[in-house]
């Protein structure tokens, strides 16, 4: 089994998110169309009453490019289909009514949908400022005329319509990139393969443990385990074996430490463990029933057996230590432990 890059993952979450996006709007799409079909059909405007049942018919097939995975295509359809409909609608019925408002949208859009080029963005900017451009100069009488009245209510329409619709897409885009910076956080701080806490995660939470311990005399231990025999598994059954084997010590740990303690994939086949509020016992009963469990345990890979054993060191932070100090001695304890055969605890 092979993991998933974390930059592949968020790509796939993000794909995922914008095209519940599109999906959502294309709905709404197809609801305003057919609401402003029957409205230029109460109006007496022919044309628009046509064109509206065509968007209409294009929102609903273009569930097909969302099927597809086709979000780029989607997104520049749609654009064009709101700029076409701006253009038609200003023509017909005349700039008052307000329907060159849909031009703020598309700016909006232009910039905010994060699968368009450079080039691309440049190109639609400014196509719309130019159409947006003639028809504030040759939609000043329209071909179609309607009442003073409906047309300041096509006008008010227009201006909820789109300051409610820039609202909804800057609530949608605000929380995506709020999900990114999580995703992104947490891609920094975690170990791809096993989840657990990266090594550099790990060395802020023992700083501010070790602060801890010499302000308010809290103490606390730190347990260094090593897979044993790591070498074994790559070598006789591929490097995906030893993937599972990792795999299969992270989420067993993680099972059997408290709540409070924090477990980090420290390097290769390594795993660092912090004990807050911990003596020398107590983690060193923690450590045994860790070690003891998995040893006890037959895990299977692709229909054989494993056995898989930890070698643990354990250190007890004291109050002249340096963190480094703590650290080095869980090293020495754990490098004493496969001297004397492995899959055991010492503590130094």
């Amino acid at each position: 089994m092979t993991d998933h890059p974390p930059h592949q993952s968020l790509l796939n979450s993000k794909m995922r998110s914008y095209q519940a996006l599109f999906s959502a709007a294309t709905k709404s799409c197809i609801l305003i169309h057919s609401l402003w079909m029957v409205l230029f059909w109460g109006l007496g405007v022919l044309p628009m009453v046509i064109y509206n049942a065509l968007s209409t018919a294009f929102f609903i097939g273009s569930f097909l490019f969302l099927l597809q995975k086709r979000p780029t295509l989607w997104a520049l359809l749609l654009h064009f289909e709101i700029r076409l409909h701006m253009v038609l609608a200003s023509v017909m019925v005349g700039w008052g009514t307000g329907f060159h408002y849909y031009f703020f949208i598309l700016v909006f859009a232009t910039f905010m949908i994060p699968m368009y080029a450079r080039g691309m963005r440049v190109f639609l900017l400014v196509s719309d400022v130019v159409i947006y451009l003639l028809l504030y100069t040759y939609t000043a009488v329209p071909r179609y005329s309607i009442e003073p009245l409906y047309m300041e209510l096509l006008n008010l329409h227009n201006i909820l319509l789109v300051t409610i619709t820039i609202a909804l897409l800057s609530s949608v885009f605000h929380k995506r990139i709020n999900e990114t910076v999580g995703d992104l956080e947490s891609a920094a701080s975690t170990d791809p393969l096993t989840g657990l806490l990266n090594r550099r995660s790990m060395v802020d939470r023992l700083e501010s443990e070790h602060a801890r311990y010499h302000t308010h005399g809290v103490p606390y231990c730190i347990l260094l385990c090593d897979i044993d025999n790591f070498k074994m598994f790559n070598d006789l059954y591929g490097h995906d074996c030893g993937d599972y084997v990792l795999r299969e010590c992270a989420d067993s740990i993680r099972a059997l430490v408290r709540s409070g303690d924090s477990v980090s994939r420290w390097g290769g086949e390594e795993f660092l463990i912090l004990l807050p509020d911990t003596g020398q016992e107590e983690a060193h009963g923690i450590a045994e029933r860790i070690r003891s469990h998995l040893s006890q345990a037959v895990h299977s890979y692709k229909e054989r057996e494993l056995r898989i054993t930890l070698t643990f060191g354990l250190s007890a932070c004291q109050p002249a230590d340096a963190l480094a100090v703590c650290i080095n001695r869980a090293d020495q304890a754990l490098m004493s432990g496969k001297q004397q055969g492995k899959n055991c605890v010492v503590g130094l």
